[in-house]
């Protein structure tokens, strides 16, 4: 079996990827699930139209918020949980709040939608997450597709980071995506 850093088959069709830094990005997303779900997490969460463990992204979040209380007691948390998202649309506007640790993964082609109005439009906050291979879109009044809003917050460190891999943005209102730092230790990275 191929190195999936080194190809995909996406419908039938072999693509080789030749860019380095889709490759880099590739391989972080191949280590990232082989920790979460291959290594055995218990802190792993299904978001599917079948075969799931919950059907909408909002839903896989408030799970893991009951579970898992830290995500909402720091905005600067490490990854502490992963959100698997298996290909198909996805509706509803997120507020993220502080709420920070959590990894959004998305397998195939993940397309998370929304017609909140800002500030909420896909989803918003100022917490610490990643998000890979997402493809954000909404029609929400005057909304980002995703709002980073620091708000005025204190992160703990150089090391909390909000991660975007492989994500597209789409607003029909504004732009894809808008940012407004924290006071200290705003770090968002896109790939």
């Amino acid at each position: 079996m191929s190195n999936y850093a080194d190809k995909f088959n996406i419908m039938g069709e072999d693509i080789l990827l030749k860019d380095s830094d889709a490759r880099n990005s590739i391989t972080q997303l191949t280590n990232l699930i082989n920790k979460s779900i291959v290594g055995g997490s218990s802190n792993v969460y299904t978001v599917g139209h079948s075969g799931a463990m919950f059907t909408s992204i909002i839903d896989a979040v408030n799970k893991a918020k009951t579970d898992i209380p830290q995500l909402t007691a720091s905005n600067s948390n490490p990854i502490l949980c992963t959100i698997v998202i298996y290909a198909g649309t996805y509706d509803g506007g997120l507020d993220l709040g502080a709420t920070s640790g959590i990894c959004f993964l998305g397998l195939g082609g993940v397309y998370w939608t929304s017609s909140s109005p800002y500030p909420i439009g896909c989803a918003t906050g100022y917490g610490t997450n990643h998000f890979y291979n997402i493809n954000f879109s909404t029609t929400g009044a005057t909304a980002y597709a995703y709002h980073y809003e620091g708000g005025g917050y204190n992160h703990s460190g150089l090391n909390t980071n909000t991660k975007f891999v492989l994500c597209n943005f789409t607003a029909s209102d504004n732009a894809g995506v808008g940012i407004g730092g924290a006071n200290q230790y705003t770090n968002i990275e896109f790939y």
